[in-house]
Order: structure tokens, then C-alpha cells, then sequence
């Protein structure tokens, strides 16, 4: 049975979270969904839950997205986090993981790729019937 995940999305484009909210939304199996538009935000988001999932954007207005990650891999090392960028060229793709991303999708294909990414997670982190 898959587990209900909480997801959090790191982004300054109001537009690209309500496409990410819907899309996550039609997967059936996220139990709650934040957002954040900068890393204060996002520092906030995470006293209300605590995510499985973060979505996360490299350009960002106060901290960028490639240090959030540096953060965020250190403080929940079991967070599965899946960068969402306009930046696709393989420089960000192999910095980023390295730096522990689990996934990098580009925003032109993120909206397809999410609800696999998620089924993906949950299916991995599924609790036993």
C-alpha cells in the first residue's frame, strides 16, 4: 500500500506551483502539499510538515536553489528531492547530483515527469499490506 506523501515545492513562480499543485494533486496519493517562494519560506514550510518529497528550483530570489539543496541533503538525508530547472545543460544535471539530488527534470518536461517521479517514491517507500 502506497504511503501518503507530503510534498514540497520551492518555487517563484506562482504560476509553475499551481501547475505543480494540480499535477501532484491528480496523482491521488499526496496526503498534504506546501509551498514556498524563497528559503525563509521554505524554512516555515518545514516547522508545518515535514515532506517526503521536495520539488526544488535553482534560481531563486534569496538563497539559490543549488545551495537549498546543499541544506536541505544535510539536514533530512532521507528526503527525496527532485530539482525543477530551466538550466538542462549537463553541468547542472551532474552538480546537482552530486550534491544529492534524487531527480532533475526541466521545467518543460517537469509536468509530465512528476507523477512518475512520485509514483516512483511512493512505490519504493511502500508500507507492506
Amino acid at each position: 500500500m502506497f504511503k501518503n506523501l507530503k510534498i514540497l515545492i520551492i518555487e517563484d513562480s506562482i504560476l509553475l506551483i499551481e501547475r505543480f499543485l494540480m499535477v501532484i494533486e491528480e496523482t491521488g496519493i499526496v496526503k498534504g502539499a506546501e509551498y514556498a517562494l524563497n528559503y525563509h519560506e521554505a524554512q516555515l514550510s518545514f516547522s508545518k510538515i515535514t515532506p517526503d518529497i521536495l520539488v526544488l528550483d535553482i534560481n531563486l530570489p534569496d538563497v539559490n536553489g543549488i545551495e537549498m539543496l546543499k541544506i536541505f541533503r544535510k539536514n533530512y538525508p532521507s528526503l527525496k528531492i527532485i530539482i525543477s530547472s530551466i538550466h538542462t545543460d549537463d553541468y547542472y544535471r551532474v552538480v546537482c547530483r552530486n550534491l544529492g539530488a534524487d531527480y532533475f527534470v526541466s521545467k518543460t518536461d517537469a509536468f509530465e515527469a512528476l507523477p512518475s517521479i512520485i509514483y516512483e517514491i511512493a512505490a519504493a517507500e511502500a508500507v507492506p499490506a
